[in-house]
Order: C-alpha cells, then structure tokens, then sequence
C-alpha cells in the first residue's frame, strides 16, 4: 500500500518539477501532495528543500492569473480562486511576511479575493486564511489593515452617516457573485463572529488581542484614545457611531467572551474595566425608540446582574466598587440628552422598566456607599426630568426614591438630609403629588389601626353598632362623604396595611421632609408644601370629628397630637414675610378647623394665640374666616365673643365683589348660619355687649342688636339662592323677637319691612317662606305693640294692592293675616284703626276680583287655594273672632255637636256660609250660627227689627250688644273690654272716610268690567241709601216706642249699635264687595231635606285646624343606638321642663281633640299625652317618655310604631353627637337636635333631607335660652311638619278650608229653598244699593 502511495507522490512531484507541464496541473499537484499524500512535516519539509522551484510556480501561476484580467478583474471559476487560497496557505509557511508580500499572488490576487463583492463562501475562505496568516506572523499593521477592511465594520450600519469613519471595504469588484446579491451586514457579522470564536480560546487569546483592540477602535474610536491602542486609524474622527443593533450585537459578542475560557484573561486586561464603563455609558445615549429601548435594558440587566446582583472577582475590590458605583451612576445618564429629545410618550415606558430594574438592584445587599450613589442618582434623574417637563416620569421616580427609604429602611437623619436634597423641588407639583400619595397611603393605616377601621369604608351605609356614616344634610348642599385616602397599590409591597407600626414610625419620616417648609426660598415651594400638609391636616381633622360623631373618640397615645405636629407648622408659617394668597388662605382655614371643634379644648396659649391672628386676618380674607367660623358660636369655643365684632362689621359690609370663586358650595350659606347664631348671642349673654366694649382692641364703635340688624339687607342683596334667602328671612324674625326680648323698645320696622319686601318677590320659594315667617311671628305677640301691627297691617296692605305681586303670593299674604286674627292677646283687632279697617276692606276687594292662576300639573300646586279663596278665609275667621274663639284643649267641634232644634229654627245661605237663627225664649236675643270654610261660630244678636220680625215679643228689658258677647272665650288671656261709644256710627266714619280719600284708595288697579266714575257714583250713592237706612231703622224704632209705650225698649236707651254694623259690613263683604254695585246677592232660605240633618253633622265633624304629629325622643348621656333610646320612661328635670313648655300634659280618655293615632280605646300608647292647640293647630307630640315602656320587647315596636312614622322629630340630645340616622326609617324627614350645654343654654342643630325646604324660625347654629326654647321649637317643629307634608303629601296644603267649602255647597246645592225678602236679606243692602229701593216699599 505503502508503495503504491509512494509512486503517486513521486508522479505528483515529477508533475510539479516538469516545466512543460501547464501551471494548473502543477499547482493542482502540489495542493495534492500536500492535502493528500504527505505529512504536513513531510510537505513543508519537501517545499524547504525545492523554494525555488515553488516560488517559480507561484509565479507562474500569477501570470496565468493575469492572462486572465478583464478589464482589471480577475475572471477565474470559484474552484480554481480556491486553488488559489490553497497555495498562498502554503506560502505563508514558507515565507516571512516581507516576502509573502513581494508576491503578487499575495498582493493582487488575495487581497481580491477579500473584497465584499466576492463570493461569499470564497470570501470567508480567504478571511480565515487571513487570519490564520495573522495567527502565524503575528499582529502587523497592514494585516491589520486588511483584517478590517475584510471585516468591511462600516457594513453594521443602517447608515452609513452613523459610522464614525468612512466605509472600510475594497473599492474594485471582483469576478463572483454581483455586489446587490450579497447582504454585506451578515457577512460582516458572520467575520466577527469566526473573530470572536477563534479569540476566544486560550492559545489564540493573546495573539489575537490587538485585533480586538483595532476592531473597537472603528466601532469607539473615543473609546480607544481614552484606552491607548496600539492601532489607530488614519480617517477623523467626529463622534463615536450609534447604532442599537450594533450595540446589541456587541453586547452578545461581549457575553461570548465573558463565558469563555478566556474571561480571567480578559478581565486583567488594563481596558477592561474602562470598556464596561465607556460601553454601558455609550448605550444609555443611545437615541430612544422602541428598538434602542430593549437594547438599553438588555445592557441595563447584562451588567446590573454581571456586577451588582452576583460576586464580581477582580484583581481588586476598589476595582470592583469602582465599576459597581458607575453602572449605578451611569443610569442617569439615559436621562439627560436621550430624553430630552424625545416625547413622554416614547419615553415613558422605558422610564419604566428602568424603575423595576433599580428596584431589583435596589433588593440585593448593597453597601451604604452603594445605596448613597443610587440615592443621588435617582435625585439626578429627577433633576433632569423635572427640568424637561416630563411630569409622567417624574411622579415615576419620586415613587422610586421614596419606596428607596422605605425599603432601606432609613432613618429619621436620612429623612431629613434628604428633604435638603428634594425640596429644591418643591416647586414642582408632581413631587409633591407623588409624595403625598405616599403619605396617604401611611394615613391610611393609622386610621385603620389606631383610629377606627370604620373610617376606610367610604360608603353611607356602614354601621357599627348603630353608627352610621352619613353626610351631613344641615347645610345648603349636601357635603361629601368623609373618604379615607387611599391605598397606593405600588407601594403595598413595602408597607403593608398590617403594619401599623410601621406606618406610624414611616408618618414622622415623611414629617421630616416638610419641617421649616415656611423657611423655603421659594414662594411656589413653599404653597406646594403647605397644600399637602393642609390636605393631610384635614384627613386627620376629619377623622377625629367621625370618631366623635360615632361616639367612639378615645384617648389613644397613638392618634397623632395634630397640634403639636401641624399647629407648629402653621402658626409658625405666619412668621413668613412673603406669604401668596394661595398660603394665606390655607393658614387661616387650617388654624380655624384645628380650633373650631366642640370636642376638643386648648389651653389658654393657644386660644390668645389663635385670636391674634384671626383678628389680623379679617383684614385679609374676612370672608374665609367667616366661612370657617360660621359655627364658632355654636361650638362654644372659649373666647369666641372676640370676634363678634369683626364678623358683624365684615357682614355689614359685604358685597359681591368680595366674594372669589370658592370650590365649597356651602360658603354663601355658612356665612347666612354664622349671622344666624349670632342672632341669640347678646340674649344668652347679657354682658356681652359690654364686655365687648372694654376691649381695647375695638377701634370702633359696636351696638350688638343695631349692628346685627344691618346685617341682614347687604346678605340678602348679595345672596340670592333660595336657600340663602329663606334662611336670612327666618333669621330676621328670629332677630326680633331676640331682639325684643331683650328691649321692648327696639325698633322692627326695618326688619320687618325685609320679610314684605320679599312677599313681592317671584319666586314662590322665596315669598312662601316669607308669609310663613309672618304667620310665625304670630305666636310671638307679646313682644310687638299695636304699633307694630299698624305698621305690618298697612305694609301688607300695599303688597296686596300691588300690580307686580303674584297672586299667589297676596293668598299667602292673607294666609298669613288669619293667623294673626287668633294671635294672643287680640292684638291684631286692637291695631284696626278705622283707617287701617277700611284700607283692609279695600285691599280684600282688590284681592277678590283677581283671576285665580292657571294651577299647574305639579302636585305640590293642586289643592293650593287663590288669593280670592284665601281672602275669603280671611274675612271668614275675622268675623268668626268676633263670635267664638276655640278653646285650648278642645277640638274642632267649637260649641256642640248638637244641630240646632228644628222648629224655632231657620236656615239660609249666604255665599260659602250657612246660617241659622235660632229662637231663645229664656233669653232677650236670639242666637245667629254660621258655618263657613273656617269654622262654626255663634253670635247673640239683639235688635228691634230682628225680634220683631221673627215674632219674638219684646217684654223684658234688653242690655246692648257688647265685646263680652261677640267674644265668648278666651283661654288664658286676658281680654280688654273694647269701648264702643253709642253715639258714634263707625260705619259711617268709614264711608266719609273713602269718599275723602278716594283718589288714594284707587291707585290700585280697579276689578275688571268695573269703571273708576261708575265707582265713585255708586259710592255716593251708597252714603245716601246708608243715610236713608238710618232714618228708616230710626223710623221702625220711633213707630214701635208709639204702638208699644208699655214696653221697656225706648229710643233713648236703644239706639241702633254701630258694632253690629261694622259686623254686618264685614258680613256682606264676604261676597259682595269683590263686585261692588254689580251683584245682587241676598240670603236664601234652606228648607232642610230628610238628609239635612246628616250633611250638617259632617260638617261639624270636618275640621278647621290642621293636625301635626311630630316625635318628641329623650336621648340619655352615653346613649347612641336607637333601641337604648326607645327604653328611656323619664327625663331628666331640664327635659321635663322643657316639654312642659312645648305642651300640656293631657288624659287621653277625655281629651276630645286629636290624638295623632294614639289608642284612646285601650291606652296601649300611655294615658297621658303631650298637647298643644291653638286657633288654626293642633299638635299631639309623640313622647317616648310618656309611651310604655315594654320590658320584653328589645325594639320597643309600640314606641318605634309611632316615632317611626313622623316625619318630623325633636330630640333633646344629652349624649356627644346624636346622629339623623339614629331611629331608622323612610318617614323621618327634620330633626330639631336640642343639646343642653349649661347655664340653661342649648344648641340647636337643623337636619333636614335634602327634598324638604328650609322651614325656620330656629336656624342651624343657634345657642338658646330655656325661656324662648320651648315656643321657638314648637313653631319650627310645626313649620317643618308642613314642609315635609308640602313635599311628601301635597294634599295637606288648606284642606280643611276647602274640604269644608265643598261640603257647604253640597248641603246648599242639594236644600235650596225659595227666596223671601225679609229683614235677613237686607244684611247685604249695605253693600247693594239697588235693592234699596224694594227694601222700603216692603218694609
């Protein structure tokens, strides 16, 4: 075999030494004998001894190369280009490099042979012999050269502008494949690929290096002047080239060498540890987009994990901190130019992933230099954020810096350094959102664990026990749920909501960071800083008043002391010279709500402190002081009177351009409820007004009740929502009889003038309230003189005879007058002057023409009655005041339930009333009952003409009609005898009267179809026909004294009484004066049907007072759920006296009036109940205390049954807070809370659901006295009574009134009888002048 292999080598040698054979075959024979049939020894031994003949060959072979040159390329086929490279591996052994380089084998053919538009596969073949010449010479600078040229680096880049140098490939093109058909970068990539393989091994590590070096000194040529290479290239150099993909591929490159076998080798290199620096820096500039992102965070987790997560071993541990510090460093890098030119958008998420990586550096066992670097870092990041305006990115990394603390768990001295270092960035809001986040998050888990965890709820609904978290419904609008902050997900990770203490220890932390914020430089700083501290401030305010409402404040050596904390930051603030408006306000509101609290009380200090400063502030921001403190007087905080005189003078002074835009919708009603409670204040306290005057402070003049009384005009003019309005018009009544009581001689015409003027408004919810204030006041008459009525009564009068008054509102106005009609003390009859009597007259005229409004599909509208049925009422209940007046605890049911006998009986109609004369044989006049919308009332009559004409003989004498009989009962007042002179005709004073004023009392608007001279001629007409009434009743008298000169009567001692005419006046007014001179409206007579008498005895039962049922709850010290409160059978001695105020204790068995569903029948409800009447009312006051009490029943069913369906409750509160929500249920619609607080002093707080309408005359706030409390609360209670049943059952509005109207006309309608002239008939002539006529002829 050996033989034959021989013969073979020897034929090849024989083939290469032969010159005449072609230069192929020889060249074809030696690649044999070296690959095929010799040792390589063998070979290389073999071409040693026969150079010259191979160097001879190589030759050739070029020339045959040359034969083939086309236009300077080389044409040869791929096989024999290989041949090509197989010789010059041959050569390089055989030669040294100088004379490797002499052949232009070498020169010409191989170096074509690595240009890129070469075959690929022949291309990579003479790179690998490239470097296998360069493994066997060793590093030389022209094969250097080629080595990148070959590489073709500038192929890496998209663009070729991103590349530092110029392209380094070869410019000729070469016989293979065409330049378009071969993808240069993989071929570049693919070479330093073969590079980085073949460096990476041991044996060619070190030869090899200086390749590496040459080739990153074309990617980082900066990089390598900082390193000093070697190598260094010929071409300037602008900047180093940015590419992501080139990055990322060094970076795998990177990781093949790091996890070869070389890494020790590479690491003790001196560039090595500069690489990773210039490297990591150089791909955080990277310009950012979606591709460069993932690059940057590839890098970011290579060398985070590299160096910081796992033991990096170096030659020296300063070596490895040092490289430790920069990475850490270098992240803020990306921050500055890469970002800066780049949108939030792009950026963000990148900023993001960033984050996360820094948190998991953040979680490995750093060094304290370490986490002082990432500190600053991220401090460097912020800057640079901050100053690009990326606000996103800023919240980001105040979030990262502080979980840093909080994860490292820094101190208080950390804290502290590190609010020098981020208060310089105070400015911006997004720190100080993202920092407040935080400390919500922390407050959030104090309230959950050393407050209650009642407050994280956040809903109306919670209950605990029977405490509820409600909204509070005393204000104008509803304010918001109290809400606890909320959790800031991100950062559950790092304190967890079990963690209290943490929390609590974390609080003072965050304290540190805004310690001495008012020694800030900068103004918008120091806002920023305030505004979260008030907002946290109010969180933690808040809580503490929740936890008192629910009754379940207690002392807790945790719940933070907010004065210490806060009050220290915001008294000091005051010490700043330059303070914004921004600051100011909320300096002022803080120190007012830490002050402010009933449940809380201060020392001394910091009363004189807080006083000092509020007094400086009304000449700032009155109007927010006035705001916050609208319920100072209410609270009762010591020192307050203080301040009255500023708040009185700042009211006084109010105007509209006082008033900046406020986010609190309440802040216009707050101010209304501080004047409100201020109403009370000089009542309660005598001396205050004098105390107040030695205040040296005052530099002005202060009378408490005048200056209040300028109050009310500038708040009325400047607060226009109904809410506002009706609550300044129930004060104004509230203000006089505060006022009056104090000094009978206070002047009221201005305030009371306020109450009418709004009567002439448009809006019904405002001239509604404004009667109802007017009615009130009627129960308060013993603090008004006739004086006083004269001057309402008149003002009145012009409202009514008003052209731009809503007819609605003149039906209130008359409403309001019949109430004053039963006042006490009949004050109301002792002001009708005969001038005001007749202008009333007038006035009712005027009213009885209107048009009743089109009613409206409103429900609230459908049983409201017209200003024509409203002054019928009225003229109605003033003449039933002449006749009866109903008794205090009876019913509706004023004289009898009996019908009048039947025989000497007669009944008539007259309009909507229903008369009868009875005949009364044991007494000396008759008896006249007439049943009208307004009631039943009796009138003894005596007169000549009437006993004659009913044939009732005249044989006994008979005393003048007179007050005490018109006026038969009147409880508990005293009664003045009116004087009535016998020679005077007060109805013809009245009629002289019209006719001299007649130009003034028909300024108003005359009734339709009536014209003004028609009017004034029947008026003269009606002087003559009343004149020739007189001669002819005169005349009846005269022939009765001739015909019967034995009888008793005698002219002189029976003269017609001029009362009973006026009486017969208002009579006939009743219909006829709305048309006077036009109707002809007489009595009728009724001939009583078989069903007469059952029509009538429905009509005695139908009542004429409206009915109220309204709770009365005693709430015991401690006491807070609402079937602990049902249980209490007593009061205590101040509730006892009290009720007995609001009513009378009556026995239900024989009380005949209204009994609000009590059970009369079998006294399941007690025997006693609580009682108020009056003329137009009836009240029963479902009293817990009066109610029994049933041992074995927990919710007390029997008491809950009644108190449950109320719709309005008075509670007297002797516990810390007594909630709406208390007795639960879906009627409760007002709650009067009375609460005792001493020296015979209660505060009153107003609830009300937000569909009720304000209803008065006690107003939220108000301190009163034990004297006044009683009526004052019944008068509210009833007014809210009717509110609620305005809203909820609209149908109670003056039912009664027309109920019984209706009933009349029925039982007229279905018993009319014949008309017959008679002495009854002409009651109406007065008014009827055309009727006389026939009057004469028939009498």
């Amino acid at each position: 075999m050996s033989s034959e292999v021989d013969k073979k080598i020897r034929k090849k040698q024989t083939q290469l030494f032969e010159p005449k054979e072609s230069v192929n075959k020889r060249v074809r024979a030696c690649i044999s004998l070296s690959e095929k049939y010799m040792s390589p020894d063998d070979f290389d031994n073999f071409i040693k001894q026969n150079r010259e003949i191979f160097t001879t060959l190589v030759i050739e072979l070029f020339q045959n190369i040359s034969s083939h040159l086309k236009k300077g390329k080389i044409s040869v086929s791929y096989k024999d280009a290989t041949i090509h490279l197989k010789i010059i591996r041959i050569m390089y052994r055989h030669y040294s490099l100088d004379e490797l380089k002499n052949f232009d084998l070498y020169q010409k053919v191989f170096d074509n042979y690595l240009k890129i538009e070469s075959h690929p596969e022949l291309r990579e073949a003479c790179f690998n012999t490239l470097l296998d010449i360069i493994l066997h010479y060793g590093v030389e600078s022209t094969l250097t050269s080629t080595f990148i040229k070959s590489i073709n680096i500038g192929q890496l880049y998209d663009n070729e502008n991103d590349f530092p140098v110029n392209k380094l490939d070869f410019g000729e093109n070469c016989y293979c494949t065409s330049h378009d058909q071969i993808n240069q970068k993989e071929m570049t990539k693919k070479f330093i690929k073969i590079f980085i393989d073949l460096i990476k091994t041991p044996e060619t590590f070190d030869k090899l290096y200086l390749l590496l070096e040459a080739l990153l000194s074309f990617i980082y040529p900066h990089f390598a002047d900082q390193a000093n290479y070697k190598y260094k290239q010929e071409h300037q150099i602008n900047f180093d080239g940015h590419s992501s993909e080139v990055e990322l591929f060094v970076l795998e490159e990177l990781k093949e060498l790091y996890t070869s076998l070389v890494v020790d080798r590479l690491k003790k290199r001196p560039s090595f540890i500069l690489f990773i620096k210039y490297y990591f820096n150089h791909v955080l500039q990277l310009e950012i987009n979606e591709t460069s992102s993932q690059v940057i965070l590839s890098v970011i987790r290579y060398f985070s994990n590299l160096i910081l997560l796992n033991p990096l071993v170096l030659e020296k541990e300063e070596q490895v901190l040092s490289l430790q510090t920069h990475i850490i460093s270098s992240l803020s890098v990306i921050f500055d130019k890469p970002f800066s030119s780049s949108t939030v958008e792009v950026c963000m998420p990148l900023a993001t992933q960033i984050k996360q990586e820094i948190l998991i550096i953040a979680k490995s066992s750093l060094s304290d230099i370490l986490k002082k670097t990432m500190k600053e870092m991220v401090l460097c990041c912020i800057d640079y954020l901050i100053k690009q305006e990326k606000t996103p990115i800023v919240s980001l990394y105040i979030d990262l810096l502080i979980i840093l603390f909080v994860q490292w768990k820094f101190g208080s001295d950390q804290w502290k350094l590190l609010k020098d270092d981020l208060s310089k960035y105070y400015y911006n809001e997004n720190v100080i959102y993202q920092i407040g986040i935080k400390i919500k998050h922390v407050v959030r888990i104090i309230l959950k664990h050393f407050y209650s965890p009642l407050l994280l709820e956040n809903t109306d609904d919670v209950i605990v026990g029977s405490k509820k978290v409600e909204r509070s419904t005393h204000l104008e609008t509803i304010e918001d749920i109290f809400v606890a902050p909320s959790f800031d997900e991100s950062f559950k990770e790092y304190l967890p909501e079990t963690d209290g203490d943490k929390a609590l220890e974390l609080w003072y932390n965050f304290y540190y960071l805004f310690e001495g914020i008012f020694n800030h430089s900068l103004n918008e700083s120091y806002e920023h800083g305030l505004s979260l501290l008030y907002e946290i401030a109010i969180t933690f305010i808040q809580s503490e008043t929740k936890l008192f409402q629910f009754g379940i404040l207690q002392a807790n050596e945790k719940i933070l002391k907010l004065v210490d904390i806060f009050g220290q930051i915001f008294f000091d603030s005051f010490e700043r010279q330059n303070q914004t408006s921004k600051t100011t306000e909320l300096l002022y509101r803080f120190i007012c709500k830490l002050i402010n609290r009933s449940y809380v009380r201060f020392n001394n200090e910091i009363y004189n402190l807080f006083y000092e400063k509020v007094i400086k502030g009304f000449e700032i921001i009155p109007i927010i002081l006035m705001e916050e403190l609208y319920d100072i007087v209410y609270n009762q905080i010591p020192g307050y009177p203080l301040l009255i005189p500023y708040f009185v003078q700042h009211l006084k002074s109010l105007s509209s351009d006082l008033l900046l835009p406020t986010s609190n919708p309440n802040r216009n009603y707050q101010i209304v409820l501080l004047l409100s409670s201020l109403i009370s204040v000089n009542e309660n306290y005598p001396s205050i007004v004098l105390d107040l005057s030695n205040v040296n402070k005052l530099s002005f003049e202060f009378n408490l009740k005048e200056e209040l009384s300028e109050c009310f005009k500038p708040l009325l003019e400047v607060f226009k929502s109904i809410s506002c309005q009706i609550s300044l018009i129930y004060s104004i009544a509230a203000h006089i009889i505060f006022s009056r009581k104090i000094n009978p001689d206070f002047n009221i015409e201005k305030l009371l003038l306020m109450i009418i003027e709004k009567i002439e408004v448009e809006n019904e919810n405002i001239y509604r309230p404004a009667c109802e204030v007017i009615c009130e006041l009627a129960s308060f008459t013993k603090y008004f003189t006739i004086n006083d009525i004269q001057f309402m009564i008149k003002r009145l009068i012009k409202t009514i005879l008003n052209p731009q008054v809503k007819t609605e509102a003149i039906g209130c106005v008359f409403t309001a007058l019949t109430e004053w009609v039963f006042s006490p003390s009949f004050i109301f009859f002792k002001a009708l002057s005969p001038e005001i009597t007749v202008d009333l007259l007038n006035a009712i005229s005027f009213a009885m023409t209107l048009k009743q409004e089109k009613k409206t599909i409103n429900p609230l509208n459908l049983y409201r009655a017209s200003a024509p049925e409203c002054a019928e009422i009225f003229i109605q209940t003033l003449l039933n005041a002449f006749a009866f007046v109903p008794s205090e605890k009876g019913n509706d049911k004023y004289l009898s339930s009996q019908i009048e006998g039947e025989g000497s009986t007669t009944w008539w109609a007259y309009g909507n009333n229903l008369l009868s004369i009875e005949e009364r044989k044991d007494e000396n006049f008759c008896r006249m009952i007439i049943r009208n919308a307004v009631g039943k009332s009796s009138w003894n009559v005596q007169s000549v003409s009437i006993l004659d004409d009913i044939g009732i003989p005249n044989d006994t004498c008979v005393r003048k009609l007179s007050v005490k009989d018109i006026i038969t009962s009147a409880p508990k007042e005293k009664i003045e005898e009116k004087p009535i002179d016998p020679h005077e005709n007060k109805l013809r004073s009245l009629i002289n009267q019209i006719l001299d004023q007649e130009p003034d009392f028909l300024d108003w608007e005359l009734p339709n179809n009536i014209n003004k001279e028609e009017y004034c001629n029947e008026l003269e007409s009606l002087k003559d026909t009343f004149e020739n009434i007189q001669q002819q009743i005169k005349g009846f008298n005269e022939n009765k004294i001739e015909e019967e000169t034995n009888k008793i009567i005698t002219l002189e001692r029976h003269e017609i009484d001029s009362t009973k005419l006026l009486i017969q006046m208002l009579l006939c007014s009743t219909q006829n004066i709305d048309v006077i001179g036009k109707s002809n409206t007489t009595l009728i007579p009724i001939t009583p049907t078989d069903k007469f008498k059952t029509l009538v005895e429905g009509l005695d039962k139908s009542c004429v007072r409206s009915f109220h049922k309204i709770g009365l709850i005693y709430v015991k010290n401690g006491q807070y759920d609402q079937f602990d409160i049902l249980k209490n059978q007593e009061g205590s001695p101040a509730y006892k006296e009290f009720v007995e105020g609001l009513g009378w204790t009556i026995d239900i068995e024989t009380h005949s009036g209204f009994v609000g569903g009590l059970d009369k029948t079998y006294l399941s409800t007690g025997k006693n109940i609580r009682y108020f009447a009056d003329a137009t009312k009836e009240v029963i006051f479902h009293d817990i205390t009066l109610m029994p009490t049933v041992l074995n029943d927990d919710q007390q069913i029997i008491k809950k049954r009644h108190v449950g369906n109320d719709y309005v409750h008075i509670i007297w509160n002797e516990a810390d807070t007594y909630s709406p929500k208390t007795i639960s249920s879906q009627f409760n619609a007002a709650h009067i809370v009375i609460k005792p607080i001493g020296n015979g002093l209660h505060k009153i707080r107003i609830w009300r659901k937000q569909n009720i309408r304000q209803f008065g005359p006690l107003i939220d706030g108000m301190i009163v006295g034990k004297e006044v409390l009683p009526n004052l609360v019944r008068e509210t209670a009833i007014n809210a009574s009717y509110c609620c049943s305005l809203n909820i059952s609209p149908d109670d509005y003056l039912k009664p009134y027309l109920r019984r109207t209706t009933l009349i006309q029925d039982i007229i309608d279905k018993n009319k009888g014949s008309s017959k002239t008679n002495f009854y008939s002409t009651l109406s002539i007065i008014t009827n002048p055309q009727t006389v006529t026939e009057l004469t002829d028939k009498k």
